[in-house]
């Protein structure tokens, strides 16, 4: 056997020994792997898009190692899968609403990371009508003028999926914060479809829609 297949061996031996340990939410184990091999953690970075340990981590529910797993390399975080899809995405499709919040206490950025179909995790909160992590979202790191790749803002994807407790967190929001919405929002934005928000709503006949049309036509004044 020569040096090169031995060194590969045992680069891979490593790289499962870490998987374990991910799996497993063995911290000790991964400072033992650092010390063997200082790089152990920056293998993914040399491929676009692959399954990462902090993958592996929130997949098992492992949520301090997943967070020790971010400080020790943060651009781990904003690593996607083969399906598209980021750390923050992961943890909020399993519904750990606990690794999310100690993810978005690392790096409050991650409230605007763009996944699969340029959805963000605010536009996905949005979407399942989970009012309490939106709110924890818009305070973290606004980003309500983020676009999906169906220019949907999360107003959009709230009334289409007839959320209307988070559809209200939103409008709130614009309510308390003008000067944001001013600089960031706009009232008239269309979705692919050629419809804004209060299109949407209006069609829906959603039971907001009188106090969301009062906001955005006073709005559309100032």
């Amino acid at each position: 056997m020569n040096e090169r297949s031995s060194t590969s061996i045992q680069d891979e031996n490593i790289y499962e020994k870490l998987k374990v340990a991910a799996q497993d939410g063995n911290i000790e184990r991964l400072y033992g792997l650092i010390a063997v091999d200082p790089n152990v953690l920056g293998h993914s970075d040399k491929v676009p898009f692959c399954e990462t340990p902090l993958n592996i981590a929130i997949e098992a529910g492992q949520t301090h190692f997943s967070m020790e797993l971010m400080i020790l390399k943060p651009s781990l975080s904003s690593k996607l899968n083969v399906s598209g899809f980021s750390q923050m995405h992961l943890a909020l499709q399993n519904n750990y609403s606990r690794m999310v919040r100690g993810f978005i206490a690392i790096i409050n950025s991650l409230v605007r990371i763009k996944g699969r179909g340029r959805v963000t995790p605010l536009h996905h909160v949005a979407r399942i009508g989970d009012a309490e992590l939106l709110s924890e979202f818009l305070f973290s790191c606004p980003s309500i003028e983020d676009l999906t790749i169906k220019c949907e803002t999360p107003v959009h994807v709230a009334v289409e999926n007839h959320q209307w407790m988070t559809f209200k967190v939103l409008l709130g929001w614009l309510k308390r914060v003008m000067k944001l919405l001013h600089k960031t929002v706009k009232v008239n934005a269309k979705n692919f479809c050629g419809k804004t928000a209060m299109d949407i709503l209006q069609t829906y006949q959603s039971p907001c829609y009188p106090e969301a049309r009062d906001f955005f036509q006073t709005r559309k004044k100032d």
